[in-house]
């Protein structure tokens, strides 16, 4: 499952990273990485999304070989077991359960704290049987009359859903648990493709909660930098917090998040001699964007 975890991870980097230093920044996170034997099991808990960050960005895979079947419902014990009243829980596996035993005590755990279990499952499951691409691809809520399998059966008792996702798009299925846990609106706000020194400017609208710059790209401590208007200068580098900003560098991105920006225009200066760089700015908004259509009736 290296591959799934890396994919799972650069996700939820994303997702949290857009959340830190918002009014819809969870009260805390919880990380748990279930192995068997179950002495490989651990847990993490904060109240700093920067942490949690790190946290995810420090997991390592080792093997990679067929693990099947595995202690999800240890794992699962775990996490509900740390987390708060109301917190969602996301199983990631691509195997079925060897602990079952454990199946009915998550699941009373779980609903005694109104904790919603979900699902996101990656083939093979154990079977050398593939769902078809319909099925495999999108989120399937369990049926009456439909024989449920044991997560299906759990996440309906929870309140929850079973997401059949791949590599290519567990990132749809996260992006719609966030929409519905974190609502939130995110907004573009510019996109930029540097290759020379360049000072370009953008606009922050007063009704932003934060913004955050993506910047894909080798770049160096200075060489990029961004100026409020008030002239306070925040620059990219591996710092990991710029008084309220805060820094996070995963692979070769850097991000910078600005909660609580001054509205007006800001400035992106650019000093690279060589080298692309691609820069996406966006922010968070509680502005509802929704809107329904009604027809007039004739008088």
């Amino acid at each position: 499952m290296r591959e799934e975890i890396k994919e799972v991870t650069k996700w939820t980097v994303d997702k949290v990273s857009s959340v830190i230093g918002t009014p819809m920044e969870p009260a805390n996170y919880v990380l748990v990485t279930y192995s068997d034997p179950i002495k490989y099991t651990s847990a993490f808990v904060t109240k700093d999304g920067n942490e949690m960050v790190n946290k995810l960005q420090s997991i390592i895979v080792e093997g990679g070989l067929p693990d099947c079947p595995e202690l999800t419902f240890s794992g699962l014990r775990e996490a509900v077991e740390l987390s708060i009243e109301g917190s969602t829980v996301i199983c990631f596996t691509d195997g079925t359960s060897k602990d079952n035993e454990l199946k009915e005590e998550v699941t009373t755990s779980a609903i005694s704290k109104n904790i919603t279990l979900k699902f996101m499952t990656f083939e093979p499951l154990c079977s050398k049987r593939k769902r078809s691409i319909q099925n495999y691809d999108t989120p399937r809520r369990s049926k009456r009359g439909v024989k449920s399998s044991i997560y299906e059966e759990v996440a309906r008792k929870t309140g929850g859903i079973v997401y059949h996702v791949s590599t290519k798009t567990v990132g749809n299925a996260l992006n719609k648990e966030f929409m519905e846990n974190f609502p939130t609106s995110e907004v573009s706000v510019d996109f930029f493709e540097l290759d020379s020194p360049k000072a370009l400017s953008f606009y922050v609208d007063k009704n932003l909660l934060s913004f955050r710059v993506a910047i894909t790209g080798k770049i160096d401590a200075d060489e990029v930098y961004i100026t409020s208007p008030s002239d306070e200068r925040f620059s990219i580098n591996d710092d990991k917090t710029l008084g309220t900003s805060r820094i996070i560098v995963y692979k070769n991105q850097h991000i910078l998040i600005i909660p609580k920006p001054l509205a007006g225009r800001w400035k992106l200066v650019s000093n690279l001699g060589n080298g692309d760089i691609v820069v996406n700015i966006t922010g968070q908004s509680d502005s509802d964007f929704s809107f329904s259509l009604m027809e007039q009736k004739k008088r």
